[in-house]
């Protein structure tokens, strides 16, 4: 072989390292970019976990107070059937003493009426019996 073909052999040789080198780098960057995404992958799948787990405690959080909202409202029910039920306890009083009032005014009446005619009735046998008093006293040794 000739100089000239081996020198060129050489450069030839030289380019081709030099190719590797190059291609070596490249291969080494993308290496690194691969580890990047890797690790931004692995992040963006942690932050996932992390959202996805929050949702769920967020959702069982919410689940929870619409339970307990719920459990609030049956209790809401059940005292407005207790006040509604007082009202109507209130109503049968009042109406109880209301019919007191009017039977006790009607007793009143009938009270005077009688009271009225006892009055007339002593009156007319009072001084009657006075007298009779009168006389057993006068009778009692004193």
């Amino acid at each position: 072989m000739s100089k000239e073909s081996l020198d060129d052999l050489r450069y030839e040789l030289e380019l081709k390292n030099a190719e590797i080198d190059e291609l070596n780098m490249e291969l080494q960057e993308k290496n690194e970019q691969i580890n990047k995404l890797k690790l931004y992958s692995t992040k963006l799948k942690y932050e996932k976990k992390n959202l996805e787990d929050k949702l769920d405690t967020k959702i069982d959080y919410d689940k929870a107070r619409i339970n307990e909202l719920d459990n609030l409202q049956e209790k809401i029910r059940e005292k407005e059937a207790i006040i509604e039920d007082k009202h109507d306890q209130v109503k049968y009083l009042r109406a109880l003493i209301d019919d007191y009032k009017e039977q006790l005014g009607r007793n009143t009446e009938n009270l005077d009426v009688q009271l009225k005619k006892s009055l007339k009735h002593m009156r007319i046998c009072l001084p009657k019996r006075t007298l009779s008093f009168k006389s057993r006293m006068s009778k009692l040794p004193i």
